[in-house]
């Protein structure tokens, strides 16, 4: 068996051939022959992939077109400067994604690998070790490149009902009735970019009639954004897989600076994934994938790696803390245990991480109940009843899930380090005085916007009422006969807004400190 050689792997040279035309079109000075050059490549992988499902040999047909990844990197620098919903990217990208998802796991474990060894000494060269070569080779950083602007250029730009109104929705409501089919959109659907004002809490729609079922192409565009993400975040955890495998067997000699550029490169498309409005099962996934390249290389190389981008990724792990859905708010506080657990490990204090947690607390819950308030709109509208802002015990029921958070996340630890539970635990309290702080400003912001003569009456049913006690319902303001009524309602909430100034340290925090000193 060890004499047997293996051929060389060629590619069709037909499909060279017309890849290689097409790609070069595209640095043409004329636009035109830019588009046209996309859509002849996106009109052949679209006859090939439904011919390879009408025949069953769809990996082979993709198998044929694995250089065309390598070769796309070229040109990478040029699509990075195009908007990401223009037509050569939105033709020339999923092309890629059509590619990655059905070629053989073989090949591109193949290709994989050899990209990762180019990657090999590029750490120290671009920290200005080394000279740069004249001539760069594609490494795997380039096909997280391609990841990151495929992920972008596939978002879901969001329902129909959202775009009415603005200059371009008939250009592109022609231009989605040419490429997707058209469908009855649930009622209920709620657009992916939302108009919503997370200063004054209030939605910003303008039709007051209910909804009605339209026919557009929002559920074959959201299908496409679901089903290429899906493909892109598994490219990666495949190239993590690999690259943490030739680690272990010594066949990748990766430096400190090798390791710090890949976990960067895959960082940065994890973080982009939860930045951008995805689906519940590529939450899942990407969160799932973090954790796994997090235990792969340590929190010293994840810490490295974020860098300045630590207080975002804060920002997404926190939110995805607070959805509704439990299995995405049960992974997310997965990772954010690994993330606490490991910080205490490396450091023994919570000071690298409490920080960035604590400084976007507030922006998360805003963001929350902003859309909380969003949903709240088009319900009304929906049955035709009159508008109404969210009550503040509405608020507090939407952020309950992260009530949860803070609970669990100290009463499911496992742990038996005293100090570290006692972190822990001053963390929670910080965290829940925060909370508890929000409600009370937004509660103040309710009975101003109500020009204080109108009782806030809440419709949350009994099922959804918050898990923290109703802790909105000690600074419901109404107009009473008793001003000394009025007076305690007043005075907790300034203790409140008080204690959550002195949640941050003059030196830590001094301008969120000051923003809760000026409620």
């Amino acid at each position: 068996m060890s004499n047997i050689e293996i051929p060389d792997w060629k590619p069709h040279w037909l499909a060279e051939a017309v890849t290689d035309i097409c790609l070069q079109a595209l640095g043409h000075t004329n636009k035109t022959i830019q588009c046209r050059a996309g859509s002849i490549l996106r009109e052949l992988f679209w006859a090939q992939n439904q011919e390879g499902k009408t025949k069953g040999n769809l990996s082979v047909i993709a198998s044929m077109h694995v250089t065309f990844i390598v070769k796309i990197l070229r040109h990478l620098n040029h699509l990075s400067t195009l908007p990401p919903k223009d037509a050569p990217r939105i033709d020339i990208l999923p092309c890629a994604v059509f590619v990655l998802q059905s070629a053989p796991v073989g090949l591109l474990r193949a290709l994989w690998r050899k990209l990762c060894r180019g990657l090999v000494g590029k750490g120290r060269r671009l920290s200005g070790d080394e000279e740069k070569p004249n001539i760069v080779a594609p490494t795997i950083l380039g096909i997280y490149g391609l990841l990151n602007l495929s992920l972008k250029t596939l978002e879901y730009e969001g329902s129909e009902r959202n775009l009415e109104g603005r200059e371009d929705f008939y250009n592109k409501q022609f231009s989605w009735s040419q490429q997707y089919f058209e469908s009855e959109e649930h009622t209920n659907a709620i657009p992916s970019e939302a108009p919503v004002d997370p200063y004054n809490m209030a939605p910003t729609v303008e039709s007051e009639e209910p909804l009605s079922p339209k026919i557009n192409t929002a559920s074959a565009r959201r299908w496409q954004a679901h089903d290429g993400s899906i493909a892109i975040i598994d490219t990666s955890r495949s190239i993590v897989q690999e690259a943490v495998w030739m680690l272990r067997r010594k066949a990748l000699d990766f430096s400190d600076e090798d390791t710090a550029l890949f976990t960067r490169a895959a960082t940065s498309l994890y973080l982009q994934a939860l930045s951008l409005e995805q689906s519940d099962v590529v939450i899942r996934k990407t969160i799932v994938a973090a954790k796994e390249i997090l235990l792969a290389f340590k929190l010293k190389n994840f810490f490295g790696a974020v860098g300045d981008t630590l207080q975002h990724w804060m920002r997404v792990i926190l939110f995805h803390c607070g959805a509704r859905r439990e299995f995405a708010r049960k992974e997310a506080l997965d990772l954010l245990r690994i993330i606490l657990r490991a910080t205490w490990d490396s450091f023994g204090t919570f000071t690298r991480i409490r920080v960035p947690l604590l400084s976007v607390q507030t922006e998360v819950m805003e963001r929350i109940v902003s859309f909380s308030a969003f949903k709240y709109k088009i319900e009304q509208n929906r049955r035709g009843s009159p508008n109404d802002i969210l009550s503040t015990e509405q608020a507090e029921s939407a952020l309950s899930p992260l009530w949860k958070l803070l609970d669990h996340l100290l009463k499911d630890s496992s742990s038996k380090n005293v100090p570290f539970l006692a972190a822990l635990m001053k963390l929670e309290e910080t965290s829940k005085n925060l909370f508890i702080a929000y409600l009370a400003k937004y509660s103040l912001s309710t009975v101003k916007n109500r020009e204080l003569n109108v009782d806030v009456a809440s419709t949350a049913s009994s099922q959804n009422l918050a898990i923290s006690g109703s802790i909105s319902k000690q600074f419901q303001v109404f107009r009473t006969s008793s001003s000394a009524a009025s007076l305690k309602k007043n005075e907790e909430i300034e203790e409140t807004l008080l204690a959550a100034a002195d949640s941050f340290f003059p030196l830590e925090l001094p301008n969120h400190r000051v923003l809760w000193l000026r409620e």
